[in-house]
């Protein structure tokens, strides 16, 4: 689309909106339209790759005081605490009954074989 529009600006600043003079603001504007699109796009990568969309399948407010994406120093206090443990077991139970866990891991795996 950047590049139709920096070819084209001078047409669109004369016809359509009828002020030849802005066509070096165009120009400039398609720049612009072209560093937006790049940024969105790696924001968007860079937001994908975070501790925590490497965790998106771990359920969250499974284990209370544990964030998804963390080191295991977490599990092994869980681990250690009984309470905790049972709470977290009580939980993870919860959701492996909420979501069809297998139709998820099917999609992801289709997901990741088109994105290869």
């Amino acid at each position: 689309m950047a590049p139709v529009l920096l070819i084209r600006s001078g047409v669109l600043a004369s016809s359509v909106l009828n002020v030849p003079h802005l066509t070096v603001e165009l120009q400039v504007a398609t720049g612009l339209v072209l560093f937006g699109t790049i940024n969105g796009v790696q924001m968007g990568a860079l937001a994908g790759l975070r501790p925590e969309g490497s965790a998106a399948f771990e359920p969250r407010g499974a284990c209370p005081g544990r964030r998804p994406g963390q080191d295991g120093g977490r599990d092994r206090e869980t681990a250690d605490d009984a309470n905790l443990y049972a709470v977290c077991s009580a939980n993870a139970l919860i959701n492996v009954a909420t979501y069809d866990w297998s139709r998820i891991c099917d999609r992801c795996d289709e997901l990741y074989r088109a994105a290869s």
